[in-house]
């Protein structure tokens, strides 16, 4: 993890104000495709797993180890501890493709944002392209 990291300190898992506005949105970009799907930055997973719980196959990073140990206890083996600076998969989803990289209030909290398109564009099936 990177030094400079601070974690946020996640104390439940319970969604938070700003998904309440998010997930109607989120659920309506995403349609009836069901994944697989990978949560960047999921924090408590609180997204992550109310896509589950709609059927979705739904994975989850993020650095907060606060966090994934909540989303964790909520739906085991999801969810990893990850600093996306790394630009690596954790090693559970190493070789693993996915149809969707879902982030939401994370972007404007990394260094390189640039650095975090590309991961999502290494891990998409097909490199994100349409097919």
């Amino acid at each position: 993890m990177s030094a400079s990291y601070k974690d946020y300190g996640y104390r439940s898992a319970e969604l938070g104000w700003a998904h309440d506005y998010l997930y109607p949105h989120l659920r309506a970009m995403l349609g009836q495709a069901r994944g697989p799907i990978l949560d960047v930055g999921c924090g408590n997973g609180a997204i992550a797993r109310a896509l589950i719980a709609q059927g979705y196959d739904v994975y989850g990073v993020d650095a907060s180890e606060s966090g994934i140990a909540i989303a964790n206890a909520e739906a085991t083996g999801r969810f990893f501890v990850l600093d996306v600076a790394s630009g690596e998969l954790p090693a559970a989803l190493v070789g693993r493709r996915f149809d969707f990289v879902i982030s939401t209030e994370v972007i404007e909290h990394l260094y390189d944002p640039r650095g975090f398109i590309a991961f999502a564009r290494r891990i998409l099936k097909n490199g994100g392209a349409s097919s």
